[in-house]
């Protein structure tokens, strides 16, 4: 398991130019296990907004779940 801090690094690299600064955030979170509501108190928003941030990261990286998505990351980063 990688700290927040060492995760959100490896995403920026690899995704920093197709995903927001909160939508690297929402999906650092999302990959360490924490449930929407986790990461909408976390972050300050609604849970509509987390909602929102994960549908776009899906859209960009082509993922359709979110097995889909943490195996896609999980490729990207070894």
């Amino acid at each position: 398991k990688y700290s927040y801090d060492e995760l959100y690094d490896k995403i920026q690299k690899a995704y920093g130019t197709l995903l927001t600064k909160k939508e690297m955030m929402v999906a650092v979170h999302f990959l360490r296990d924490k449930s929407r509501k986790e990461i909408a108190q976390k972050l300050g928003v609604s849970d509509e907004t987390i909602k929102s941030h994960l549908s776009n990261i899906y859209k960009k990286l082509g993922c359709s779940s979110k097995n889909d998505f943490k195996n896609s990351v999980a490729k990207t980063l070894k």
